[in-house]
């Protein structure tokens, strides 16, 4: 019998996946509110129970501790399922199709970058960067002429 619960605590603790990217376990209209007043981006992991690449998502990608460091300096974190909740405004609103889907918005939800499908780490991060570039570069009609 100690064997037998030596082997599923093996099992349980070398089987479970945690993501390093904290996802804040707040509402769409705090994370808006949150975003503001931080002055950062959104990054959305729109998923839903059923889909297999969301779930290879979880495993793979989100636990790696380069995802996390990078997404948690610069960005409020949610994970939404598509199919409850906020989720099925935001599935409607951003005319969702394909799970998972990456949403990186500004404070007011406007989309700066939207990727669909399974990311590598290397992917992720790129479309990561590649959004905040966006975010913070200064408007056209900003900019001095000198």
């Amino acid at each position: 019998m100690k064997k037998f619960i030596f082997f599923l605590l093996i099992v349980f603790f070398t089987n479970t996946s945690y993501s390093q990217i904290q996802f804040d376990p707040i509402s769409w209209q705090q994370a808006l509110g949150k975003a503001r007043e931080e002055n950062k981006m959104i990054f959305v992991d729109v998923y839903t129970t059923w889909c297999s690449y969301c779930k290879q998502m979880d495993a793979h990608i989100f636990p790696i501790k380069e995802v996390g460091d990078y997404h948690n300096e610069h960005f409020i974190n949610l994970k939404i399922d598509a199919e409850r909740g906020d989720g099925l405004v935001i599935r409607n609103s951003y005319r969702l199709l394909g799970f998972p889907t990456f949403l990186y918005l500004d404070s007011q939800g406007n989309v700066v970058r939207k990727v669909a499908g399974y990311q590598s780490k290397e992917q992720l991060l790129y479309n990561s960067m590649a959004a905040l570039s966006q975010f913070t570069r200064p408007a056209a009609d900003t900019l001095v002429k000198q």
